[in-house]
C-alpha cells in the first residue's frame, strides 16, 4: 500500500491524498515524485506537480520513466519535462517532501487566469499555482493505467 496524489505542492498532495493498493509484482515500491510539465495546447507555461504512488522503482531511472508515461497518458493532455523522484519499500512510505531539480532557466509560474481551448486543462487560479484536485475517480484511474503498464 502506497499514498497516491498528483497535485500542485507537496501540502496538497498531504492534504487530498488517498491510498493505492500495489497489486503487481514489478510495482511493489512506493514513490514520491516532483516534475516539471505543460499543457500541450502551445502554452509555455511551466508548471510544478507532485506525485506519490506505486511503481517500478529498479532504478530512478526506470521509476522516472514509468511515472513520465503514466503522466503524459493522462486525459489532461500535458507533458512531463523532467523528473526527480524517490523510492520506499514499506506500507504508505512514501511521504517524503521533494522538489524538482534545479535548472539553468527557471521555469515561468502563471498566476494569471488564462484561456485555452482545451477543455481537460482547468484555468489557473490567482493563488501561486494552478488548482488541480484531483478526484478519488481519478487516483483510481490513475491506479488502473499504472496497473496496466505492468501486466
Amino acid at each position: 500500500m502506497c499514498n497516491a496524489c498528483l497535485e500542485d505542492d507537496v501540502a496538497e498532495c498531504n492534504q487530498e491524498q488517498t491510498t493505492q493498493n500495489c497489486l503487481s509484482p514489478t510495482t511493489d515500491s512506493c514513490f514520491t515524485g516532483a516534475g516539471r510539465y505543460k499543457y500541450n495546447n502551445g502554452s509555455t507555461t511551466v508548471y510544478i506537480g507532485i506525485a506519490r504512488g506505486c511503481v517500478d522503482c529498479s532504478t530512478t531511472e526506470k521509476a522516472c520513466e514509468e511515472f513520465t508515461k503514466y503522466f503524459n497518458a493522462l486525459p489532461q493532455n500535458w507533458t512531463l519535462s523532467d523528473c526527480n523522484i524517490v523510492c520506499c519499500k514499506g506500507d504508505k512510505c512514501n511521504n517524503q517532501t521533494i522538489s524538482v531539480k534545479p535548472t539553468t532557466i527557471s521555469p515561468s509560474v502563471s498566476a494569471s487566469v488564462t484561456t485555452t481551448t482545451k477543455s481537460a486543462e482547468k484555468v489557473p487560479t490567482t493563488t501561486s499555482h494552478a488548482s488541480r484536485h484531483v478526484s478519488i475517480t481519478v487516483v483510481l484511474a490513475i491506479a488502473a493505467i499504472i496497473g496496466a503498464l505492468f501486466f
